[in-house]
């Protein structure tokens, strides 16, 4: 007998989301290529959302159904499940990219509107092209403004935050409803949607930049790129594991107690930044996992600080 929350996807589920998306969904397909890590199990049902219009056609189609839903952009920042994810499986490359005049400021500000599925990087890339300022930190960073706008992303004493005008959500039952900076709940890495169970897909975004002097702009692209080369490894890598702890830094801690190089299964503390664990051949989900526990602990002994993941664990556990 299956389990009380397993899915099984029906014949007349499978038909209708072949009829409507053709090509562009398969069924029992592995999820670890999606992914920066290479982890991840194989989802029932896998998608593939090309514009923000597509995405939200898709998620309503699985909602109407009741299947249980995941959104995945550059497969950044999350473990999933050795197990995989029951139910569908979204892949959001959705990724346009627009420069738009602030209607609230013009002359002074302008506005980048991106997709959920566009590269946060790419988004720097295209505001130093249009000589705006203020998004630089932004230079390097692997994940989609989907993702970005959830987690509130940040880096080099940046985050998303700082820039958000405002977000078109869809949910349940409802149109797409565009959010304003009050509504989304904005802290350290989190979110309304982050920190709670509200059901909510980000199908775009608009961020407020400043216009900047190129030179300064590619200044501090280049600075926060070259740092993030230094300290990450080329190796597959989820991101930064754990959040700061309030006036410290988990990779210091991690490095303090020597566990750089620290190895369960395939999965590694990098040798270069503590904070980040590598897959160095085949590694599972289990394993990274076995190894953050184990970090943490080792933390909390030592220093009395419970680390908190920074990464989102999806899927099958």
């Amino acid at each position: 007998m299956p389990e009380p929350h397993a899915f099984q996807l029906q014949p007349a589920q499978r038909q209708a989301l072949t009829e409507r998306f053709g090509t562009q969904v398969c069924f029992h397909c592995p999820v670890a290529p999606y992914t920066t890590v290479g982890i991840g199990g194989p989802a029932d049902i896998l998608l593939v959302a090309r514009d923000a219009a597509e995405l939200g056609d898709m998620v309503s189609a699985c909602w109407q159904m009741s299947l249980p839903t995941l959104i995945l952009g550059n497969g950044s920042n999350v473990l999933v499940s050795d197990k995989g994810i029951r139910g569908a499986c979204i892949i959001n490359h959705a990724n346009r990219i627009d420069v738009i005049e602030d209607p609230a400021q013009p002359g002074l500000h302008t506005c980048i509107y991106a997709e959920s599925g566009a590269l946060l990087a790419r988004v720097a890339r295209v505001a130093e092209s249009h000589q705006l300022g203020t998004f630089e930190w932004a230079e390097g960073i692997p994940g989609t403004v989907g993702g970005a706008v959830i987690g509130n992303a940040g880096a080099f004493g940046g985050e998303l935050a700082g820039n958000f005008v405002s977000a078109t959500i869809l949910q349940p039952g409802e149109e797409p409803r565009v959010w304003l900076p009050e509504e989304m709940q904005f802290s350290y890495r989190s979110s309304l949607f982050k920190s709670s169970d509200i059901k909510a897909v980000v199908l775009s975004a608009t961020f407020r930049l400043k216009k900047a002097a190129p030179d300064e702009i590619h200044h501090k692209m280049v600075e926060n790129a070259d740092k993030r080369r230094m300290k990450q490894p080329a190796a597959r890598s989820i991101g930064s594991i754990f959040k700061n702890p309030e006036n410290e830094y988990a990779g210091r801690l991690i490095n303090q107690l020597n566990l750089k190089g620290t190895r369960i299964g395939d999965a590694e503390i990098s040798q270069q930044h503590a904070n980040i664990f590598i897959n160095v051949g085949q590694a599972t989900a289990e394993d990274f996992i076995r190894l953050m526990e184990f970090a943490r602990q080792q933390v909390l002994e030592h220093y009395g600080i419970q680390l908190e993941p920074e990464i989102l664990l999806i899927g099958d556990w």
